[in-house]
């Protein structure tokens, strides 16, 4: 299997309009902290970075949540913030 069919693979899981538990963990971590970003989610939850990033895409692509600015992160560097832009969660 090529890389394009796992990514394609993958989207259609997304697009199925399901959260997987990853998914739902970041969803809920953004519904109740808008303007968050990927490293306080990752922080916050115990996820890894290399984690939450992606989810942070599928949540984007899905129409889940959206990027409303930039800040700077526990890093120090700056960073998109996310909130939630619908309260319904795919099942």
């Amino acid at each position: 299997m090529t890389m394009a069919q796992t990514s394609l693979f993958a989207y259609d899981s997304i697009t199925a309009k399901e959260l997987n538990m990853k998914q739902k963990k970041v969803f809920e971590y953004i519904k109740n902290n808008p303007g968050c970003t990927n490293e306080e989610i990752a922080h916050a939850t115990g996820m890894r970075l290399q984690s939450v990033t992606p989810r942070t895409g599928e949540l984007r692509e899905i129409g889940c949540i959206a990027i409303t600015g930039k800040k700077k992160g526990p890093s120090g560097r700056y960073a998109m913030t996310y909130e939630v832009i619908t309260n319904e969660v795919p099942n």
